[in-house]
C-alpha cells in the first residue's frame, strides 16, 4: 500500500509540478526578517572591538564576539565597558597572573577564571546585578565600589571607552594580523 501511495504522489508531482509548487508557496507564511540595522550594529561592535583589541595585542582579541554577547546577555548599556576596564587593570589582558584569565582586576587580581568567555560572562553578570541594578549606572558611580580608593580609575575607563569608540578600522576591511 505504501508503494502505491508513494508512486501516486510521484506521478502527481511529475504531471502537475507547477500547481504543487504554487500551492506550497502560497501557503507559506512570510515572517519578517531579523532587523537588519540591529544585526549590522551588532556585527560592527564585534568587528570594531576585535580590531581594536588586536591593535592593542590583547590575548582575548579573538573573543570579541563572546565579550559583546556577554554584555548583551546581561543588558549592559555599553559593550565596551569590560574591555575598557581590562585596559585599566591589565593593559587589555597582557599583564595578568598566569592562567587566571583575569584581565579586569577581579578580587584585586587574585580571582581565577576558567577562560576568557567565563570572565566576560561573570563580570557582565556582576556588573549588571551588583552595580547597574543597584543604581550604580555610570562609570563614575561604579568606580568607588569597583576600584577603591582610586580617584583616577573612572577617568581611565572612560578614556578607553572613548579610545574604542574613536578607533578607525582599516578601510580595506582587512583585519590587522594577530600576533603577540
Amino acid at each position: 500500500m505504501k508503494k502505491i501511495l508513494i508512486l501516486s504522489l510521484l506521478l502527481i508531482a511529475l504531471v502537475f509540478p507547477k500547481q504543487l509548487y504554487a500551492a506550497s508557496v502560497s501557503e507559506v507564511e512570510v515572517t519578517p526578517a531579523v532587523d537588519d540595522t540591529a544585526q549590522q550594529e551588532y556585527q560592527n561592535h564585534i568587528d570594531k572591538l576585535e580590531a581594536f583589541l588586536i591593535h592593542k595585542k590583547s590575548p582575548f582579541a579573538l573573543y570579541a564576539k563572546e565579550l559583546v554577547d556577554s554584555a548583551d546577555k546581561y543588558g549592559l548599556p555599553d559593550y565596551r565597558l569590560i574591555a575598557a576596564i581590562s585596559g585599566v587593570e591589565s593593559n587589555f589582558g597582557r599583564f595578568i597572573p598566569p592562567d587566571s584569565y583575569n584581565a579586569v582586576g577581579w578580587v584585586n587580581g587574585t580571582y581565577q577564571f576558567k577562560s576568557w568567555p567565563d570572565m566576560f560572562d561573570k563580570v557582565a553578570q556582576t556588573l549588571k546585578e551588583s552595580y547597574y541594578d543597584r543604581g550604580l549606572d555610570t562609570v563614575e558611580k561604579i568606580a568607588p565600589v569597583y576600584a577603591p580608593p582610586s580617584t583616577t580609575w573612572a577617568g581611565h575607563v572612560q578614556f578607553f571607552i572613548k579610545d574604542i569608540e574613536d578607533f578607525q578600522m582599516d578601510s580595506s576591511g582587512d583585519q590587522p594580523e594577530f600576533t603577540l
